[in-house]
Formats: C-alpha cells, structure tokens, sequence
C-alpha cells in the first residue's frame, strides 16, 4: 500500500481496480476478499467489462491459497469477511473445490458470481454448508434474446442449473437480469421464470458499458413493481440509480 502511494507497486500498475484515497480509520479488519484470478469464461456477453480491461493471466490455486493464508496468518480478516468469488466463469476454474473447501472450514460468508451455464458440483456442495449464495447472471428467457446477448445458446442450461441449484436452497440462489435495450421486453417473463425455479430473490442492473437512458431507467422500475405485484424480493444492484 505504501508503494502504491509512492509511485505504485510494479504488479499493480496498470490495474483498473487500483484504488489511491485516504481511507478512513478503521479498528476492524478487512471483512471483503475478492477473488478474480481466473478470467476463463465460456461466453461472450455484450456488456462484459472483466476480459477486455484485463490483461492478467489466471493466477494457480495454490498461489491463491497462499495469499488467503497469509492474509489468515497476519490476521488482516475478520472473522465477518465475505470472500467473492467471480471471473470469469468459476465453474470453469481449475482448483475451485479446493479454494471452496478452505474458505468454507472458515466462518467466512461466500458470494459466487456465475453464469450458470455449467452446473457445478464443487458449487452445489458450497451451497449445502449455509455460508454460501451464488448470483446467477441469466440475463434473459428467450433463447433468442440469450444468444444476441450472451454471444451463444445456453439459455435451457442457465436456467436448469438455477432451478437444480434452488433445490438445493432458493434463499441462496438469486438470478441477475442486467436490463438493456434487448431484453426490456422479458422483465414479465423473466420474473415468472424466476419463480418457477424456485427462487426467494432477483438482481438486476443495468448494463456498466452505458449510462442508463429514460427507458432503462423505467425498465427497472418496471421490474422492482413487478417484483412486488409478485411477492418475490427485487434487489437493485444500484439503489440510488436516481442520483447517478
């Protein structure tokens, strides 16, 4: 932290998520681990910011582990933290059961990021430990829609590992619909979707590329009425969106 405020550390530079501000003092530890060491992913979503502002190779299981430990080992986390896992696409990660196990022996909270194109095993059995909720970015119901969208056709596969993963605890599993010009049409459907599956919960958002125009802004508002109308909890990722 002290060469990021002399100049920058030489792995740092360059990094989109490096951050030069006074922090406030804190008596507690950190209590938010994110982990992005792995950019694999099997899609190519049109508002994707991860893979094309990131030039960082995948990072081996082991090394991350390392870094956990150590951060354990000084005791720099509170016993609170939420350690979140995203990508790229976790499922695809080589070594995630591994990074699963260790963080879940803690009294750590888990948050995974997925697409859910790939059902998951090491995920599933993250989920039955209670400490873990994954957002499944679905984004649409039409496969059509999916496709111009995500850049390929797994909308049957999403949204069957949603419901398989609901079965396992819907408190924990909450779909994402980032809301765009090319899916405003299925908010209604989606909704449905989502409680058909089997879930207590949705996100939604709007794509980070833009700034959100009149009719995005409605399409939310849209979503979180419709949510209401249907007793399943609407979560914006951005609550004072207003005031952006």
């Amino acid at each position: 932290m002290e060469e990021n405020q002399a100049g920058g550390y030489p792995k740092c530079r360059g990094c989109k998520d490096l951050r030069k501000k006074m922090w406030p003092y804190r008596r507690d530890l950190f209590n938010y681990l994110n982990l992005c060491h792995d950019i694999s992913c099997n899609l190519l979503c049109n508002f994707c910011i991860v893979i094309e502002d990131c030039s960082v190779v995948s990072a081996p299981t082991d090394e991350v582990l390392r870094v956990i430990r150590m951060l354990i080992d000084s005791n720099y986390l509170s016993r609170n933290t939420s350690v979140v896992i995203g990508g790229g696409e976790p499922a695809m990660m080589r070594g995630l059961e591994k990074v699963l196990d260790f963080v879940n022996k803690s009294e750590y909270q888990v948050l995974i990021c997925t697409n859910g194109t790939i059902f998951s095993e090491a995920i599933g059995n993250s989920l039955r430990t209670g400490k873990t909720t994954i957002i499944v970015s679905a984004d649409a119901v039409s496969r059509d829609i999916y496709k111009i969208i995500k850049g390929k056709d797994f909308c049957h596969h999403v949204w069957e590992n949603i419901k398989k993963y609901a079965e396992i605890d819907g408190t924990k599993v909450i779909p994402k619909m980032i809301i765009m010009e090319e899916n405003a049409g299925e908010i209604e459907d989606f909704v449905q979707r989502c409680i058909e599956s089997g879930v207590k919960s949705i996100i939604f958002d709007y794509n980070q590329k833009t700034t959100p125009n009149q009719k995005i802004i409605d399409a939310m508002k849209r979503f979180e009425k419709y949510c209401d109308d249907h007793n399943i909890l609407g979560i914006p990722a951005h609550p004072n969106l207003e005031e952006t």
